[in-house]
């Protein structure tokens, strides 16, 4: 229902952009993207099927087993992933720069008030299971990077000291109270 009423409001502000110059090339691209978005949500309703649980979202309370495999190794959400995509390749296909809010506010409201409840009612069945599964596995396409993020690289002094010494030159007052001890630094200047 959130899909539909989401792909009417893009087509209702959709203003026609200038046309491109190969428009089956977006035709393409949109048909590509939709039968991606299919293929997704299939592949995610089939891996619930096959374990026999559930796949109504609006009953996640009456799962009776974690499904981890198949397309639920990449995704929390195969079938909202396969929804968004359909929106985006909707977006394409209208052509249209106002049309890609819609896979935005798509994103948002199910996050929000599909995805959150539906992990509350998982994390109370699958009391050690699904926090693992969880901290895993991200909730939409991509996998978490287990590389250190840039703050994490460089405002420690176990990372790269010489980039610590640099961030206290041009965060402090004062460069006679850099210090000569990284132990005896606050942690509190590398959270700034």
């Amino acid at each position: 229902m959130v899909l539909l009423i989401v792909a009417i409001a893009m087509w209702l502000t959709a203003y026609e952009m200038p046309p491109t110059s190969r428009p089956e090339l977006r035709i393409a691209a949109a048909a590509l993207l939709a039968l991606s978005g299919v293929a997704i949500a299939v592949a995610g309703a089939l891996a619930l099927r096959r374990a026999k649980t559930t796949t109504n979202p609006l009953q996640p309370q009456t799962a009776s087993v974690l499904v981890v495999t198949g397309v639920y190794k990449h995704t929390r959400n195969p079938m909202y992933v396969g929804l968004c995509l359909l929106l985006v390749a909707w977006a394409v296909c209208l052509w249209s720069a106002w049309a890609l809010f819609g896979p935005v506010v798509f994103i948002f409201y199910i996050s929000r008030f599909q995805i959150r409840p539906e992990e509350r009612a998982l994390t109370a069945l699958f009391d050690s299971e699904y926090p693992a599964y969880k901290a895993r596995v991200r909730p939409w396409l991509l996998k978490p990077d287990r590389r250190p993020t840039f703050a994490q690289r460089f405002s420690t002094p176990e990372a790269n000291p010489e980039k610590c010494t640099l961030r206290w030159l041009l965060l402090s007052d004062s460069r006679e109270n850099h210090p000569t001890h990284w132990e005896n630094e606050p942690k509190r200047l590398f959270l700034q």
